[in-house]
């Protein structure tokens, strides 16, 4: 009988770099409270490339530089963007999901 394959999940188009299992973003004791207000978390403009691969459902974690300490899993509510919740962090952080 021939074997059963796993599915194995959302596949990039051909000739795309593989989508990332995760994604680690990074915030301080300034931005920390803005990531959980807003239910999002950001990165600078000149990583929206990367943050617009992530894909509603991905694995989301959050990295405290401050209190060293790695929040997560989250699981991704939408594809990464820009601006998605343009008050937070007073736009310095673009780059969202």
């Amino acid at each position: 009988a021939p074997m059963a394959k796993e599915d194995p999940g959302p596949q990039p188009a051909e000739g795309d770099a593989p989508l990332p299992a995760g994604f680690i973003f990074r915030c301080d004791g300034a931005t920390k409270p803005e990531c959980f207000r807003y239910r999002v978390l950001g990165l600078p403009r000149r990583r929206l490339g990367a943050v617009s691969r992530i894909r509603r459902g991905a694995a989301l974690f959050l990295y405290d530089f401050d209190a060293r300490y790695l929040y997560g899993p989250y699981r991704a509510d939408s594809d990464g963007g820009r601006d998605l919740e343009p008050a937070a962090f007073e736009g310095r952080l673009p780059a969202q999901v």
